[in-house]
Protein backbone atom coordinates (compact mmCIF):
# COMPACT_ATOMS: atom_id res chain seq x y z
CA UNK A 1 0.00 0.00 0.00
CA UNK A 2 2.51 2.29 1.00
CA UNK A 3 6.00 2.65 -1.19
CA UNK A 4 8.98 5.01 -0.93
CA UNK A 5 7.82 8.00 -2.59
CA UNK A 6 4.58 7.84 -2.55
CA UNK A 7 1.97 10.76 -1.84
CA UNK A 8 -0.30 10.75 1.14
CA UNK A 9 -2.56 11.96 -0.74
CA UNK A 10 -2.98 8.76 -3.50
CA UNK A 11 -3.27 6.17 -0.19
CA UNK A 12 -6.43 7.98 1.48
CA UNK A 13 -9.33 6.87 -1.46
CA UNK A 14 -7.69 3.48 -0.89
CA UNK A 15 -7.94 3.65 2.80
CA UNK A 16 -11.47 5.05 2.51
CA UNK A 17 -12.61 2.06 0.14
CA UNK A 18 -10.93 -0.76 3.04
CA UNK A 19 -13.16 1.66 5.80
CA UNK A 20 -16.35 0.68 3.92
CA UNK A 21 -15.67 -2.76 3.39
CA UNK A 22 -14.31 -2.97 7.14
CA UNK A 23 -17.84 -1.07 8.16
CA UNK A 24 -20.39 -4.09 6.18
CA UNK A 25 -18.11 -7.08 7.36
CA UNK A 26 -18.77 -5.62 10.92
CA UNK A 27 -22.56 -4.83 10.04
CA UNK A 28 -22.81 -8.80 8.34
CA UNK A 29 -20.76 -10.43 11.44
CA UNK A 30 -23.56 -8.62 13.77
CA UNK A 31 -26.32 -9.98 11.80
CA UNK A 32 -24.56 -13.85 11.97
CA UNK A 33 -24.03 -13.53 15.43
CA UNK A 34 -27.81 -12.17 15.88
CA UNK A 35 -29.00 -15.20 13.92
CA UNK A 36 -27.02 -17.42 16.17
CA UNK A 37 -28.83 -16.45 18.99
CA UNK A 38 -32.10 -16.10 17.41
CA UNK A 39 -32.44 -12.27 17.54
CA UNK A 40 -33.58 -11.52 14.08
CA UNK A 41 -36.92 -10.42 14.70
CA UNK A 42 -35.44 -7.20 16.62
CA UNK A 43 -36.48 -3.93 14.25
CA UNK A 44 -32.59 -3.09 14.47
CA UNK A 45 -31.56 -6.29 12.90
CA UNK A 46 -34.19 -6.42 10.35
CA UNK A 47 -32.75 -2.81 8.91
CA UNK A 48 -29.47 -4.04 8.94
CA UNK A 49 -30.72 -6.51 6.52
CA UNK A 50 -32.21 -4.51 3.97
CA UNK A 51 -29.31 -1.91 4.62
CA UNK A 52 -26.58 -4.86 3.48
CA UNK A 53 -29.11 -6.08 1.00
CA UNK A 54 -28.99 -2.62 -0.53
CA UNK A 55 -25.15 -2.16 -0.22
CA UNK A 56 -24.01 -5.40 -1.69
CA UNK A 57 -26.78 -5.02 -4.95
CA UNK A 58 -25.09 -1.68 -5.30
CA UNK A 59 -21.30 -3.61 -5.35
CA UNK A 60 -22.88 -6.12 -7.42
CA UNK A 61 -24.03 -4.15 -10.17
CA UNK A 62 -20.62 -2.13 -9.89
CA UNK A 63 -18.35 -4.95 -10.04
CA UNK A 64 -21.03 -6.56 -12.56
CA UNK A 65 -23.37 -9.39 -12.23
CA UNK A 66 -21.33 -11.87 -14.61
CA UNK A 67 -18.15 -11.75 -12.35
CA UNK A 68 -17.24 -13.79 -9.36
CA UNK A 69 -17.62 -11.17 -7.26
CA UNK A 70 -20.55 -9.50 -8.82
CA UNK A 71 -22.20 -12.81 -8.61
CA UNK A 72 -21.33 -13.49 -4.64
CA UNK A 73 -22.47 -9.85 -3.92
CA UNK A 74 -26.21 -10.53 -5.38
CA UNK A 75 -26.27 -13.25 -4.10
CA UNK A 76 -25.62 -11.90 -0.65
CA UNK A 77 -27.82 -8.95 -1.38
CA UNK A 78 -30.78 -11.63 -1.87
CA UNK A 79 -30.05 -13.59 0.76
CA UNK A 80 -30.39 -10.48 3.13
CA UNK A 81 -33.56 -9.11 1.49
CA UNK A 82 -35.59 -12.59 1.79
CA UNK A 83 -33.39 -12.77 5.64
CA UNK A 84 -35.20 -9.24 6.67
CA UNK A 85 -38.31 -10.63 4.89
CA UNK A 86 -38.59 -13.31 6.84
CA UNK A 87 -37.82 -11.40 9.88
CA UNK A 88 -40.73 -8.75 9.20
CA UNK A 89 -43.18 -11.96 8.91
CA UNK A 90 -42.13 -13.82 12.09
CA UNK A 91 -42.53 -10.32 14.02
CA UNK A 92 -45.92 -9.81 12.75
CA UNK A 93 -47.13 -12.98 13.50
CA UNK A 94 -45.74 -12.88 17.53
Amino acid sequence: LVSKGTNAWTIVPQLGTYARYAMLWKVLYTLKDAADRGRLDGTTFIELNFLSAGVLAIMSAAAGIASPVGGVALSLSIFSALTGISSIRNKKQS
